[in-house]
């Protein structure tokens, strides 16, 4: 417990100094302001960022809160993919091939500012390699989203994303 947002800090920190990569698997991708910012920033700088979410749904409200950031993280250039092999729990980042951070926090308010998360942070390329490996893997296992095709989702649907973000606070 502290009354500093260490994981929000640390996911934050190392987007910020990424050069080249930032990889991301998150079952929850519900995006405060400066999340967002840096991720934005990021692909906008020319960073390869990927993110990886489940493209099955385990709770409603939080899966169309997630794609409700969807649309403004493609246009910036952040390539988002739907894994398709079942639903995908893990929570990791890779950010240029040496840091990588495991462990329960996803990227959301609840695990950066409520609960009680943990993550392990290594620097060491063999160990990041080993991890950039199993993306690889899961992007097979996924599918890319196209940012032309998702703008022509049904109304319903924007409608219903929309709800749910506002609704992110407290999700």
């Amino acid at each position: 417990d502290s009354e500093w947002n260490n994981i929000l800090q640390l996911y934050f920190s190392a987007i910020n100094s990424a050069a080249k990569s930032i990889y991301i698997l998150t079952p929850y991708l519900i995006l405060d302001d400066s999340m967002l910012l840096a991720l934005k920033t990021a692909a906008i700088s020319g960073i390869d960022v990927r993110i990886i979410v489940p493209g099955i749904i385990d709770h409603r409200t939080v899966f169309y809160g997630s794609r409700s950031y969807f649309e403004e993280l493609m246009e910036s250039g952040v390539r988002i993919y739907e894994y398709t092999k079942g639903f995908m729990h893990a929570k990791v980042m890779v950010v240029d091939d040496i840091i990588v951070s495991i462990g329960t926090a996803n990227l959301d308010s609840r695990s950066f500012r409520v609960n009680f998360e943990i993550n392990s942070i290594i620097y060491d390329e063999s160990f990041a390699q080993i991890i950039k490996n199993q993306f690889k893997i899961d992007f097979k296992h996924s599918r890319e989203l196209d940012l032309e095709e998702f703008k022509k989702r049904k109304l319903y649907k924007k409608f219903l994303e929309s709800v749910c973000r506002l609704l992110s606070p407290i999700l």
